[in-house]
Protein backbone atom coordinates (compact mmCIF):
# COMPACT_ATOMS: atom_id res chain seq x y z
CA UNK A 1 0.00 0.00 0.00
CA UNK A 2 2.47 2.55 0.94
CA UNK A 3 4.66 1.46 -2.35
CA UNK A 4 1.45 2.09 -4.27
CA UNK A 5 0.92 5.17 -2.35
CA UNK A 6 4.78 6.31 -3.13
CA UNK A 7 4.34 5.84 -6.77
CA UNK A 8 1.35 8.18 -7.25
CA UNK A 9 3.31 10.58 -5.43
CA UNK A 10 6.10 10.57 -7.65
CA UNK A 11 3.79 10.43 -10.75
CA UNK A 12 1.86 13.61 -9.24
CA UNK A 13 5.48 15.05 -9.30
CA UNK A 14 6.57 14.72 -12.33
CA UNK A 15 3.13 15.65 -13.18
CA UNK A 16 3.47 18.93 -11.54
CA UNK A 17 7.42 19.71 -12.89
CA UNK A 18 6.47 18.91 -16.46
CA UNK A 19 3.21 21.04 -16.36
CA UNK A 20 5.78 23.92 -14.70
CA UNK A 21 8.45 23.71 -17.74
CA UNK A 22 5.93 23.88 -20.07
CA UNK A 23 4.16 26.95 -18.45
CA UNK A 24 7.85 28.37 -18.34
CA UNK A 25 8.54 27.49 -22.11
CA UNK A 26 4.71 29.91 -22.89
CA UNK A 27 6.20 32.40 -20.85
CA UNK A 28 9.67 32.60 -22.75
CA UNK A 29 7.99 32.47 -25.97
CA UNK A 30 5.40 35.27 -24.90
CA UNK A 31 8.65 37.50 -24.32
CA UNK A 32 10.31 36.90 -27.20
CA UNK A 33 8.95 39.80 -29.00
CA UNK A 34 10.19 41.97 -26.17
CA UNK A 35 13.75 41.01 -25.56
CA UNK A 36 15.56 43.91 -24.82
CA UNK A 37 17.65 43.49 -28.26
CA UNK A 38 14.90 43.89 -30.10
CA UNK A 39 13.19 47.12 -28.44
CA UNK A 40 16.17 48.79 -29.42
CA UNK A 41 16.69 48.25 -33.11
CA UNK A 42 14.42 51.15 -34.41
CA UNK A 43 17.44 53.26 -31.50
CA UNK A 44 20.33 51.12 -33.78
CA UNK A 45 18.82 52.40 -36.87
CA UNK A 46 18.68 56.43 -35.80
CA UNK A 47 21.77 56.47 -34.50
CA UNK A 48 23.82 56.25 -37.73
CA UNK A 49 21.76 59.55 -38.82
CA UNK A 50 22.58 61.52 -35.73
CA UNK A 51 26.27 60.30 -36.00
CA UNK A 52 26.78 61.15 -39.84
CA UNK A 53 24.86 64.75 -38.77
CA UNK A 54 28.05 65.32 -36.26
CA UNK A 55 30.26 63.98 -38.25
CA UNK A 56 29.31 66.40 -40.66
CA UNK A 57 29.06 69.63 -38.39
CA UNK A 58 32.21 68.26 -37.44
CA UNK A 59 33.54 68.25 -40.80
CA UNK A 60 36.90 70.90 -40.73
CA UNK A 61 36.48 74.22 -42.22
CA UNK A 62 38.77 76.57 -44.11
CA UNK A 63 39.60 79.65 -41.69
CA UNK A 64 41.37 82.33 -43.35
CA UNK A 65 43.13 84.73 -40.56
CA UNK A 66 41.31 88.19 -40.32
CA UNK A 67 43.20 91.25 -38.85
CA UNK A 68 41.03 93.79 -36.65
CA UNK A 69 42.75 97.00 -35.97
CA UNK A 70 41.57 100.36 -34.17
CA UNK A 71 43.29 103.61 -32.66
CA UNK A 72 44.21 103.92 -29.12
CA UNK A 73 41.71 105.17 -26.81
CA UNK A 74 43.50 107.90 -24.10
CA UNK A 75 42.71 106.20 -20.56
CA UNK A 76 42.17 102.54 -22.13
CA UNK A 77 43.14 99.99 -19.94
CA UNK A 78 43.00 97.23 -22.45
CA UNK A 79 39.74 96.58 -25.15
CA UNK A 80 36.69 93.99 -25.14
CA UNK A 81 36.17 92.80 -28.85
CA UNK A 82 32.97 91.01 -30.01
CA UNK A 83 32.37 89.05 -32.93
CA UNK A 84 29.26 88.07 -34.49
CA UNK A 85 28.11 85.68 -37.20
CA UNK A 86 25.76 87.12 -39.99
CA UNK A 87 22.96 86.53 -38.24
CA UNK A 88 23.93 88.06 -35.54
CA UNK A 89 24.99 85.64 -32.93
CA UNK A 90 27.99 86.02 -30.84
CA UNK A 91 31.07 83.62 -31.68
CA UNK A 92 34.02 85.66 -30.39
CA UNK A 93 34.56 87.67 -27.18
CA UNK A 94 38.40 88.39 -26.58
CA UNK A 95 40.19 91.31 -24.21
CA UNK A 96 43.47 92.28 -25.41
CA UNK A 97 46.34 94.89 -24.43
CA UNK A 98 46.98 95.71 -28.29
CA UNK A 99 45.24 97.72 -30.73
CA UNK A 100 44.30 94.69 -33.24
CA UNK A 101 43.41 91.14 -32.88
CA UNK A 102 44.04 88.53 -35.09
CA UNK A 103 41.25 85.83 -35.55
CA UNK A 104 41.01 82.65 -37.91
CA UNK A 105 37.37 82.89 -39.28
CA UNK A 106 35.61 80.65 -42.08
CA UNK A 107 34.69 82.31 -45.48
CA UNK A 108 31.42 85.01 -44.49
CA UNK A 109 30.56 87.79 -43.23
CA UNK A 110 30.71 89.45 -39.77
CA UNK A 111 30.51 92.06 -37.56
CA UNK A 112 32.09 93.27 -34.97
CA UNK A 113 32.79 96.04 -32.36
CA UNK A 114 35.37 97.06 -29.92
CA UNK A 115 35.07 98.01 -26.01
CA UNK A 116 37.28 100.41 -23.90
CA UNK A 117 37.97 99.02 -20.60
CA UNK A 118 39.18 101.42 -18.12
CA UNK A 119 40.26 101.33 -14.35
CA UNK A 120 36.62 99.69 -12.87
CA UNK A 121 38.17 96.98 -14.98
CA UNK A 122 34.65 96.94 -17.43
CA UNK A 123 33.54 97.81 -21.42
CA UNK A 124 32.62 101.99 -20.30
CA UNK A 125 31.97 102.73 -24.01
CA UNK A 126 31.87 100.41 -27.34
CA UNK A 127 32.22 101.28 -30.84
CA UNK A 128 29.52 100.89 -33.46
CA UNK A 129 29.22 97.61 -34.86
CA UNK A 130 31.40 97.38 -38.35
CA UNK A 131 31.22 94.92 -41.64
CA UNK A 132 33.89 92.63 -41.20
CA UNK A 133 34.15 90.30 -44.30
CA UNK A 134 36.32 86.93 -44.68
CA UNK A 135 37.37 86.37 -47.87
CA UNK A 136 40.25 84.34 -49.73
CA UNK A 137 43.25 86.90 -50.07
CA UNK A 138 43.58 87.17 -54.05
CA UNK A 139 45.80 89.01 -56.20
CA UNK A 140 44.34 90.93 -59.06
CA UNK A 141 45.68 91.31 -62.66
CA UNK A 142 44.53 93.81 -64.90
CA UNK A 143 44.11 92.97 -68.74
CA UNK A 144 42.86 96.20 -70.54
CA UNK A 145 42.17 99.90 -69.81
CA UNK A 146 39.93 101.69 -71.97
CA UNK A 147 40.20 104.28 -72.64
CA UNK A 148 43.88 104.75 -72.31
CA UNK A 149 44.18 108.01 -73.52
CA UNK A 150 42.54 111.08 -71.56
CA UNK A 151 42.79 114.96 -71.72
CA UNK A 152 43.66 117.33 -69.03
CA UNK A 153 41.59 119.23 -67.35
CA UNK A 154 38.66 116.83 -67.93
CA UNK A 155 36.49 114.21 -66.04
CA UNK A 156 36.79 110.87 -67.77
CA UNK A 157 35.28 106.99 -67.23
CA UNK A 158 37.96 104.40 -67.22
CA UNK A 159 36.82 100.50 -67.57
CA UNK A 160 39.29 98.23 -66.67
CA UNK A 161 38.87 94.40 -67.21
CA UNK A 162 40.86 91.76 -65.09
CA UNK A 163 40.60 89.27 -62.58
CA UNK A 164 40.16 88.85 -58.58
CA UNK A 165 38.89 92.37 -58.07
CA UNK A 166 36.47 93.16 -54.66
CA UNK A 167 33.84 95.64 -53.47
CA UNK A 168 36.46 97.23 -51.89
CA UNK A 169 39.39 97.49 -54.53
CA UNK A 170 41.32 100.64 -54.37
CA UNK A 171 42.57 102.21 -58.28
CA UNK A 172 45.25 104.68 -58.24
CA UNK A 173 46.58 106.39 -61.51
CA UNK A 174 50.03 108.18 -61.03
CA UNK A 175 53.69 108.43 -62.38
CA UNK A 176 56.77 108.99 -60.45
CA UNK A 177 56.14 112.56 -59.75
CA UNK A 178 51.92 113.29 -59.83
CA UNK A 179 49.01 111.23 -59.09
CA UNK A 180 45.34 112.11 -61.19
CA UNK A 181 42.46 111.99 -58.86
CA UNK A 182 40.55 109.13 -58.89
CA UNK A 183 37.01 109.96 -57.87
CA UNK A 184 35.01 107.33 -57.63
CA UNK A 185 35.64 103.74 -58.13
CA UNK A 186 31.98 101.21 -59.18
CA UNK A 187 32.72 97.88 -59.14
CA UNK A 188 30.34 95.85 -61.85
CA UNK A 189 31.71 92.07 -61.37
CA UNK A 190 34.40 90.20 -60.26
CA UNK A 191 36.05 91.07 -63.56
CA UNK A 192 35.10 94.58 -64.41
CA UNK A 193 36.12 97.89 -63.03
CA UNK A 194 34.23 101.50 -63.97
CA UNK A 195 36.63 104.28 -62.56
CA UNK A 196 36.26 107.95 -62.76
CA UNK A 197 39.01 110.42 -62.92
CA UNK A 198 39.65 113.48 -63.13
CA UNK A 199 42.70 115.00 -64.73
CA UNK A 200 42.48 118.60 -63.76
CA UNK A 201 45.85 119.56 -62.65
CA UNK A 202 47.56 116.93 -64.07
CA UNK A 203 50.81 117.11 -66.53
CA UNK A 204 50.86 115.83 -69.81
CA UNK A 205 52.48 112.11 -69.76
CA UNK A 206 52.05 108.51 -69.12
CA UNK A 207 51.07 107.25 -65.66
CA UNK A 208 51.01 103.46 -64.21
CA UNK A 209 47.47 101.85 -63.29
CA UNK A 210 47.16 100.01 -59.80
CA UNK A 211 44.75 98.08 -58.58
CA UNK A 212 44.84 97.21 -55.02
CA UNK A 213 42.45 94.72 -53.09
CA UNK A 214 41.63 95.08 -49.33
CA UNK A 215 44.25 93.99 -46.68
CA UNK A 216 46.81 96.12 -45.32
CA UNK A 217 49.07 93.28 -44.24
CA UNK A 218 49.57 92.07 -47.70
CA UNK A 219 50.57 93.58 -50.91
CA UNK A 220 47.71 92.61 -53.26
CA UNK A 221 48.30 95.20 -55.76
CA UNK A 222 48.20 95.19 -59.75
CA UNK A 223 50.16 97.58 -61.83
CA UNK A 224 50.32 98.66 -65.08
CA UNK A 225 52.91 100.27 -66.09
CA UNK A 226 52.34 104.09 -68.64
CA UNK A 227 49.09 101.99 -69.07
CA UNK A 228 47.54 106.02 -68.78
CA UNK A 229 48.47 108.64 -71.34
CA UNK A 230 46.87 111.75 -70.15
CA UNK A 231 47.41 114.42 -73.44
CA UNK A 232 46.48 118.21 -73.77
CA UNK A 233 42.92 118.87 -74.76
CA UNK A 234 42.80 120.14 -78.09
CA UNK A 235 40.66 123.53 -78.95
CA UNK A 236 36.84 122.20 -78.85
CA UNK A 237 35.43 118.75 -78.23
CA UNK A 238 37.09 115.85 -79.37
CA UNK A 239 35.32 114.36 -81.88
CA UNK A 240 36.25 111.52 -84.93
CA UNK A 241 34.85 112.13 -87.94
CA UNK A 242 34.72 108.78 -90.23
CA UNK A 243 34.28 109.99 -93.72
CA UNK A 244 33.28 107.22 -96.79
CA UNK A 245 32.30 107.00 -99.91
CA UNK A 246 30.04 103.79 -101.21
CA UNK A 247 29.33 102.37 -104.93
CA UNK A 248 25.89 100.42 -104.55
CA UNK A 249 22.80 99.19 -106.25
CA UNK A 250 19.15 99.78 -105.58
CA UNK A 251 16.71 96.57 -106.54
CA UNK A 252 14.23 97.86 -109.22
CA UNK A 253 11.20 97.59 -106.65
CA UNK A 254 10.85 101.48 -106.40
CA UNK A 255 6.90 101.64 -106.90
CA UNK A 256 4.32 99.59 -108.63
CA UNK A 257 4.99 100.52 -112.09
CA UNK A 258 8.45 101.40 -112.69
CA UNK A 259 9.85 101.10 -115.70
CA UNK A 260 13.53 100.71 -114.20
CA UNK A 261 15.25 97.89 -113.77
CA UNK A 262 17.38 99.47 -110.36
CA UNK A 263 19.61 102.31 -109.48
CA UNK A 264 23.23 102.39 -109.94
CA UNK A 265 25.44 105.39 -107.55
CA UNK A 266 27.07 106.14 -104.79
CA UNK A 267 27.09 106.94 -101.21
CA UNK A 268 29.07 110.05 -99.41
CA UNK A 269 28.28 109.74 -95.73
CA UNK A 270 30.02 111.49 -92.28
CA UNK A 271 29.34 109.61 -88.99
CA UNK A 272 30.89 111.54 -85.97
CA UNK A 273 32.43 109.36 -83.42
CA UNK A 274 33.26 109.48 -79.46
CA UNK A 275 30.38 111.95 -78.99
CA UNK A 276 28.99 109.63 -76.69
CA UNK A 277 31.04 106.77 -74.74
CA UNK A 278 28.47 104.17 -74.03
CA UNK A 279 29.49 101.77 -71.29
CA UNK A 280 30.19 97.69 -72.32
CA UNK A 281 27.88 96.82 -70.30
CA UNK A 282 25.32 97.57 -72.93
CA UNK A 283 27.18 94.76 -75.10
CA UNK A 284 25.70 92.10 -75.14
CA UNK A 285 28.84 90.87 -77.24
CA UNK A 286 31.21 91.86 -74.13
CA UNK A 287 32.58 94.44 -76.21
CA UNK A 288 32.84 97.93 -75.98
CA UNK A 289 30.67 99.54 -78.67
CA UNK A 290 29.89 103.11 -79.24
CA UNK A 291 27.13 105.22 -80.52
CA UNK A 292 27.29 107.38 -83.16
CA UNK A 293 25.20 110.14 -85.47
CA UNK A 294 25.93 110.37 -89.41
CA UNK A 295 24.53 112.16 -92.53
CA UNK A 296 24.14 110.54 -95.87
CA UNK A 297 23.95 112.15 -99.50
CA UNK A 298 23.16 109.81 -102.41
CA UNK A 299 23.39 110.27 -106.36
CA UNK A 300 21.34 107.42 -108.54
CA UNK A 301 20.85 106.93 -111.86
CA UNK A 302 18.37 104.54 -112.96
CA UNK A 303 19.14 101.89 -115.00
CA UNK A 304 17.31 100.36 -119.13
CA UNK A 305 14.41 103.02 -119.51
CA UNK A 306 11.73 101.92 -120.83
CA UNK A 307 9.62 103.14 -123.77
CA UNK A 308 8.76 107.48 -123.95
CA UNK A 309 11.40 107.15 -120.78
CA UNK A 310 14.39 109.30 -121.08
CA UNK A 311 17.21 110.28 -118.35
CA UNK A 312 16.11 109.34 -114.51
CA UNK A 313 18.33 110.32 -111.65
CA UNK A 314 17.76 110.55 -107.90
CA UNK A 315 19.02 112.26 -105.17
CA UNK A 316 18.96 110.93 -101.37
CA UNK A 317 19.80 113.12 -97.91
CA UNK A 318 19.46 111.86 -94.56
CA UNK A 319 20.49 111.55 -91.09
CA UNK A 320 21.11 107.86 -88.83
CA UNK A 321 22.03 106.75 -86.17
CA UNK A 322 24.64 103.59 -85.59
CA UNK A 323 25.87 101.18 -82.85
CA UNK A 324 29.22 99.95 -83.46
CA UNK A 325 31.11 97.10 -81.79
CA UNK A 326 34.90 96.60 -82.17
CA UNK A 327 36.39 93.45 -81.88
CA UNK A 328 40.65 93.21 -82.75
CA UNK A 329 41.93 90.96 -85.40
CA UNK A 330 45.75 91.38 -85.62
CA UNK A 331 48.34 94.51 -85.09
CA UNK A 332 46.32 97.73 -85.86
CA UNK A 333 43.39 95.60 -88.23
CA UNK A 334 39.93 95.98 -86.20
CA UNK A 335 36.79 94.41 -87.16
CA UNK A 336 33.81 97.04 -86.71
CA UNK A 337 30.47 95.58 -87.01
CA UNK A 338 27.56 98.31 -86.75
CA UNK A 339 23.61 98.44 -86.82
CA UNK A 340 22.21 101.20 -88.25
CA UNK A 341 18.55 102.87 -88.33
CA UNK A 342 17.83 106.38 -90.42
CA UNK A 343 15.51 108.09 -92.48
CA UNK A 344 16.14 110.22 -95.83
CA UNK A 345 14.43 112.18 -98.41
CA UNK A 346 14.78 111.28 -101.79
CA UNK A 347 14.11 113.83 -104.56
CA UNK A 348 13.71 112.13 -108.11
CA UNK A 349 13.69 113.75 -111.71
CA UNK A 350 12.95 112.46 -115.09
CA UNK A 351 11.84 112.69 -118.31
CA UNK A 352 8.78 110.65 -120.09
CA UNK A 353 7.85 111.58 -123.59
CA UNK A 354 9.84 114.68 -123.29
CA UNK A 355 8.42 116.05 -120.32
CA UNK A 356 10.35 116.71 -117.45
CA UNK A 357 8.70 115.30 -113.91
CA UNK A 358 9.72 115.63 -110.44
CA UNK A 359 9.09 113.86 -107.45
CA UNK A 360 9.95 113.34 -103.60
CA UNK A 361 8.95 111.13 -101.09
CA UNK A 362 10.09 110.06 -97.59
CA UNK A 363 12.54 106.61 -96.68
CA UNK A 364 13.08 104.62 -93.71
CA UNK A 365 15.99 102.25 -93.34
CA UNK A 366 18.01 100.08 -91.84
CA UNK A 367 20.60 98.32 -92.35
CA UNK A 368 24.07 96.73 -91.16
CA UNK A 369 27.66 97.64 -91.70
CA UNK A 370 31.02 95.75 -91.89
CA UNK A 371 34.35 97.81 -91.43
CA UNK A 372 37.99 96.56 -91.19
CA UNK A 373 40.31 99.38 -90.25
CA UNK A 374 43.62 99.47 -91.53
CA UNK A 375 46.52 101.38 -90.75
CA UNK A 376 47.22 105.22 -91.19
CA UNK A 377 43.43 105.61 -90.52
CA UNK A 378 42.12 104.44 -93.16
CA UNK A 379 39.02 101.29 -93.48
CA UNK A 380 37.10 99.33 -96.22
CA UNK A 381 33.75 97.45 -95.87
CA UNK A 382 30.62 96.57 -97.04
CA UNK A 383 27.21 96.90 -96.72
CA UNK A 384 23.46 96.12 -96.82
CA UNK A 385 20.39 98.50 -96.35
CA UNK A 386 16.76 98.08 -96.55
CA UNK A 387 14.83 101.00 -97.63
CA UNK A 388 11.17 101.44 -97.18
CA UNK A 389 9.79 104.20 -99.52
CA UNK A 390 6.53 105.86 -98.32
CA UNK A 391 3.98 106.01 -100.94
CA UNK A 392 0.35 105.81 -100.26
CA UNK A 393 1.57 102.48 -99.90
CA UNK A 394 5.20 101.59 -98.55
CA UNK A 395 7.48 100.26 -101.22
CA UNK A 396 10.65 98.24 -100.91
CA UNK A 397 13.63 98.09 -102.25
CA UNK A 398 17.51 96.34 -101.26
CA UNK A 399 20.54 98.51 -101.38
CA UNK A 400 23.91 96.53 -102.17
CA UNK A 401 27.30 99.08 -101.22
CA UNK A 402 30.96 98.37 -101.53
CA UNK A 403 32.61 101.38 -99.02
CA UNK A 404 36.10 103.04 -98.57
CA UNK A 405 36.80 105.65 -96.07
CA UNK A 406 39.26 107.51 -93.83
CA UNK A 407 39.37 108.60 -90.03
CA UNK A 408 40.07 112.05 -89.05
Amino acid sequence: MRKASRKVLLLALACFLATAAHAQQEIKLKLKPQRPQERQQPEEQVQPLEQQKAQEQAKPQHLETAYIEWKPVEGAISYQIEITDASRNKIIEKTTGATKLEVDLPYGKYYYRVGIITKFNKPSMWTEWHELLVVPALEPSIISVTPSGIYTGLTTRILIKGKNFYRKSSVSVKSADMAVAVTNVKYIDPETLLVTVNSRGANPGSYDLAVKNPGDLLNLTAVAKNQVTVTEKPPGYPLEYHLALELGYHTSTLGEEDPYSGAFGFNFYCEFHSIWRSHEKLSFLRKAPGLYPGVVFSYFGFLKPGEDFGASLMLQAGFFIGYQFTFPLKGELKLNVSPVLGYKQYFRWHRFDGMNSYGSRPILFLGGNTTVDLPKNFFIGIAIEYDAILELRPVHTMGFFVRSGYRL
